[in-house]
């Protein structure tokens, strides 16, 4: 994860914490991390591709995101749950 983002975004953070994991058996797995920093570190993000950044407060994420990101996201700032939550589907 450390890799991928300062490849994605320029910003090298140690201290990612893996909170949830999504997956099928064969076919998909996905694990989704968070990190905390402070927003002078949020400041010194920066795109290295031609994908677009943004910010959003969890309670007013944009109508046009992946639909399961709207409890993904709120799920990464809780705390009072043992992580990572593993989901499989069937």
């Amino acid at each position: 994860m450390r890799r991928e983002f300062i490849e994605e975004a320029g910003l090298d953070v140690i201290g990612w914490r893996g909170f949830l994991e999504i997956g099928r058996k064969p076919d998909f797995h996905v694990s989704f991390f968070y990190f905390k920093g402070d927003r002078g570190e949020m400041n010194n993000i920066h795109a290295r591709t031609d994908e677009k950044l943004s910010w959003h407060a969890v309670n007013r994420l944009p109508d046009n995101i992946v639909p399961n990101l709207a409890w993904i996201v709120p799920l990464s700032l809780e705390r009072e749950i043992e992580s990572p939550v593993i989901i499989n589907y069937k």
